[in-house]
């Protein structure tokens, strides 16, 4: 048996193995993002295979295989098993946090905020007092911070800028846990890269909702706040959890390769290819429309 067959069969159990723990929930999905940067090994096991194939040393040629293999194997025990763990808010960090809030000086008419982040984890919710309150938990670059005012309008910019190379994208403490203040109508833009994102909008009153992500475990809860709220979201290999309250009508467009799609305690009919409405949508005082646009994830969709 060649290398190269050898090779194509690791290839595709280690793909395999990889998707059957994420549906297990034994792998959080963004370890994809850690196997695409990994891609040129795949030029490295071309490049062994072609030097020693018709050579006196074509034995070697099975050294591609097993880079291969290993590849798959120490990508699994670091995302698996050798991660760090953290703990699910900002308690008990064994180092001095990086604040940064903007005032509420009353007389605002909305909330623009945009935030730009990369690797890490985010946290977002509603606060009281500041109009925001963030804590950064950055041991490389901290993000830039900036906001500003257009009649009665305030625009808030979060980006992070992370310009250390790691090979793995949570070798690095990358955390940001933001509070906005619920009294203005707020417009919300996330752009993420591989990150773990808990966004709880569900005292906000959102006018617009995007979210655009790599890799990313979402857990998101909306509110009721808006009369018809419109929520964007554009990611990659993620596993979304999306929270609706009850009695809000549901219109979900999705354009997706879903490896699981879970509507639990809500009664979605499909009107069209990827278009589902919930029963009550046509009656409902308040609605949600949203749409995804994803790669290989999973869906799940409950009321609360």
């Amino acid at each position: 048996m060649s290398a190269k067959i050898v090779r194509r069969g690791v290839f595709l159990i280690g793909i395999g193995s990889v998707l059957l723990l994420n549906n297990f929930a034994l792998l959080d999905w963004d370890i994809w993002y850690d196997l695409l940067r990994l891609w040129p090994v795949i030029l490295i096991c071309f490049g062994l295979e072609r030097l020693f194939r018709d050579s006196r040393l074509s034995g070697l040629t099975y050294i591609s295989p097993i880079l291969m293999a290993l590849t798959f194997a120490g990508v699994i025990y670091y995302q698996g098993f050798s991660k760090e763990e953290y703990f699910a808010d900002f308690q008990e960090y064994d180092r001095e946090l990086h604040h940064w809030s903007v005032e509420d000086e009353g007389g605002y008419s909305a909330v623009k905020l945009d935030i730009d982040f990369g690797a890490g984890s985010l946290w977002l919710k509603s606060g009281e007092g500041a109009l925001l309150s963030a804590k950064f938990d950055y041991d490389r670059d901290l993000p830039r911070c900036r906001y500003d005012v257009d009649e009665g309008v305030v625009s808030i910019k979060i980006r992070s800028e992370q310009k250390s190379f790691s090979l793995f994208s949570r070798k690095h403490h990358n955390h940001a846990k933001i509070e906005v203040s619920k009294k203005y109508p707020l417009d919300l833009s996330v752009d993420a890269g591989a990150c773990e994102l808990n966004l709880d909008l569900s005292d906000l009153e959102l006018t617009d909702f995007e979210l655009d992500g790599g890799v990313c475990d979402i857990n998101l809860k909306f509110g009721d706040g808006s009369e018809h709220l419109r929520a964007t979201i554009d990611v990659g290999v993620s596993d979304l959890d999306i929270q609706i309250p009850r009695g809000v009508g549901l219109k979900l467009v999705k354009d997706a390769a879903l490896s699981f799609f879970n509507h639990n305690g809500i009664k979605l009919d499909k009107v069209s290819g990827s278009t589902y409405l919930s029963e009550d949508y046509s009656t409902a005082e308040k609605k949600i429309d949203i749409y995804i646009d994803a790669g290989l994830s999973s869906l799940a969709i409950s009321s609360y």
